[in-house]
């Protein structure tokens, strides 16, 4: 993902694993157990928000605007 540019921003781009299993305390059972950070659901179902800033650009796999010098620091969706 990369964001529109802003006054002052300091994140230009970021990358988001939302496969990427993690320890979660299951609901249901109150056990720890590893989950994916963010169920695969369908397009039109309300969930997590990304971010509340512009974005310029959206991608699964990097693009060629993706910039390889600068790190990309990795998004949290919680």
């Amino acid at each position: 993902m990369k964001f529109k540019p802003a006054k002052g921003q300091k994140i230009h781009q970021q990358h988001f694993l939302p496969l990427e299993l993690v320890d979660r305390v299951n609901r249901e059972t109150g056990k720890a157990e590893k989950q994916e950070v963010v169920p695969v659901r369908s397009a039109a179902a309300k969930g997590k928000q990304l971010t509340t800033k512009p974005i310029a650009r959206l991608a699964v796999s990097k693009g060629s605007w993706w910039d390889d010098s600068e790190p990309p620091s990795k998004g949290v969706l919680d």
